[in-house]
């Protein structure tokens, strides 16, 4: 019995052995499951997350597309009355254009690079009857490019022997 005893010891040595390994393996997994488990949690939120800034991201294109194609013709009217350096030779003339068939004489006196308000100043006189000049500025007025008169001064000049009718002169400053 001795021997029985013995052999029954190194068995229940063996089992105790082996409940532990068990043991310490169910721990070793139930541990590399959990970090496991709160990796690919981890990793879910991370792709979540990406999934939401990329559908932001597309969102937000769109609303840029939307307001842009809702502005186009509102865009399109600034662009036109904003005048750029490539356009003044055209103002100018069209300033010209409108002194000729007023009758009236035009001096541009100086254009020059403007402040912050505005891109240009261009002063200009322009010479002939109260009713040229009148209907000088009527029509200055009415050109498509938007400009502000930031001065304006109608006067009477001398008679002269040879005319019949006093001579007026318009001074203007504008700001584009």
């Amino acid at each position: 019995m001795p021997e029985n005893n013995n052999q029954q010891n190194k068995n229940s040595l063996s089992l105790g052995w082996l409940v532990i390994a068990i043991d310490l393996i169910a721990l070793l997994a139930l541990a590399g499951g959990i970090w496991y488990g709160l990796h690919a949690q981890e990793r879910y939120r991370e792709l979540l997350l990406e999934k939401n800034v990329a559908n932001l991201e597309a969102s937000q294109e769109t609303d840029w597309q939307a307001m842009l194609a809702e502005t186009v013709t509102a865009r399109q009217a600034l662009h036109d009355s904003l005048i750029s350096a490539d356009a003044l030779p055209e103002f100018i003339d069209q300033l010209e254009t409108l002194a000729t068939s007023t009758g009236t004489e035009l001096t541009l006196n100086s254009v020059t690079p403007a402040d912050k308000t505005s891109k240009l100043k261009i002063a200009l006189t322009a010479k002939g009857s109260f009713s040229q000049l009148w209907h000088y500025a009527a029509l200055l007025e009415q050109l498509p490019t938007q400009f502000t008169f930031t001065q304006v001064t109608l006067s009477r000049q001398g008679v002269e022997e040879n005319k019949k009718a006093p001579e007026w002169q318009l001074q203007a400053s504008l700001d584009l």
